[in-house]
C-alpha cells in the first residue's frame, strides 16, 4: 500500500486498457459493522454515562453522536466519495 489508515488502504495501479495510472482504495473488513457498533455503544453507555456524571450539562449528546456518526458513515462510502471527486476534478 502506499497510504494507510484505521478504515482502509490506497494502492497504486495501471489500467490495463489506457495504460492510465490510478489509485485503488480498499476498506478494511467489517469497518462498516464496526463504526456502528461503536455508535451504538456511545449512545447507549457512553450518553447516559456522560449525562449521569454532569448532570448540569445541556447539550444533546444523542444529536451530536448521530451528527459525527452520519458524517463517520458518508467517509466509509467510497462511491460516493468518487463521484465527489470525479466532480472536483472537472471543476478544475
Amino acid at each position: 500500500p502506499v497510504a494507510s489508515a484505521s478504515i482502509g488502504q490506497v494502492y497504486k495501479a495501471t489500467l490495463r486498457a489506457t495504460g492510465e495510472h490510478v489509485a485503488i482504495k480498499v476498506q478494511r473488513p467489517r469497518v462498516l459493522h464496526n463504526v456502528a457498533l461503536d455508535l451504538f455503544m456511545m449512545r447507549t453507555l457512553l450518553v447516559p454515562l456522560y449525562q449521569r456524571l454532569n448532570p448540569q450539562s445541556n447539550t444533546d449528546l444523542v444529536s451530536l453522536v448521530d451528527a459525527w456518526g452520519t458524517g463517520f458513515i458518508d467517509e466509509l462510502d467510497y462511491q460516493k466519495e468518487a463521484l465527489a471527486t470525479t466532480e472536483f476534478a472537472k471543476e478544475r
